[in-house]
């Protein structure tokens, strides 16, 4: 689950042709020191945000089909 403050998930669907459609996700994941809040440095050490993005094109007239 994406429930804590350190996660964020944003999804978006767009129409990229006549027959399919565009779905894309990204996932945020900022590292926390073990768990006692969000800090931007521990330690003298920069706590960067990972980012994981994913793009999917999808014919919905056709079932399963992924393109």
């Amino acid at each position: 689950s994406f429930s804590a403050n350190n996660e964020s998930v944003q999804v978006t669907c767009e129409q990229s042709s006549l027959f399919t459609k565009n779905y894309k996700c990204k996932l945020n994941w900022t590292p926390t020191l073990f768990g006692l809040g969000l800090r931007d440095e521990v330690f003298g050490v920069h706590m960067f945000q990972l980012t994981h993005e994913c793009e999917l094109a999808v014919d919905p007239h056709r079932a399963g089909d992924i393109l």
